[in-house]
């Protein structure tokens, strides 16, 4: 995210589908700061807060 490079770390959670699919998902909370992502300050605009839930969800499936 804006040239910059961190380790983040995801809760993840596979679930055996069936004996040829798999499913996969995570998550992680990271914080704008930490990416130099500014909240810009305007009036009577929603509140964002610095925290930001990233998740993911797929299927492997063989082939």
């Amino acid at each position: 995210i804006r040239e910059i490079t961190r380790a983040e770390t995801f809760a993840v959670s596979v679930q055996v589908v069936s004996t040829s699919e798999v499913r996969v998902s995570g998550a992680t909370q990271i914080l704008r700061e930490n990416y130099e992502l500014t909240i810009p300050s305007v009036l009577n605009v929603a509140n964002v807060t610095n925290e930001v839930q990233l998740e993911f969800d797929f299927v492997v499936t063989a082939q």
